[in-house]
């Protein structure tokens, strides 16, 4: 059986507050089923040896949305690292970095 080597709007919009696709999602879209076409490639192998083609596109959707986050000033990323420091009193990254972290 043939893997399904792209990512599709479905997926893509699992990632968003709304159920159909806005013209931009399709430009996003594209980006996304490129960063899965490079990170799926011989040259990531260490990425196909320890995570599953389904996790692979969740990681380029992952990236792609937080990319769109940046471009678009949305400011999620941001609101979500405020509340893990208001939340746990300590900004990211999750675990110990042993070195001064500046947000």
């Amino acid at each position: 059986m043939a893997k399904n080597k792209t990512v599709y709007i479905g997926r893509w919009l699992y990632f968003h507050p709304y159920d159909k696709p806005k013209p931009v999602d399709f430009y996003y879209l594209r980006l996304c089923q490129e960063l899965y076409k490079i990170l799926s490639g011989k040259e990531y192998k260490i990425l196909s040896d320890n995570l599953s083609e389904e996790e692979t596109k969740q990681l380029t959707c992952m990236l792609t949305a937080w990319f769109e986050d940046i471009v678009s000033e949305t400011g999620v990323w941001p609101a979500f690292i405020n509340k893990h420091h208001q939340m746990y009193g300590k900004y990211l990254p999750f675990y110990s970095t042993g070195t001064d972290y500046y947000p």
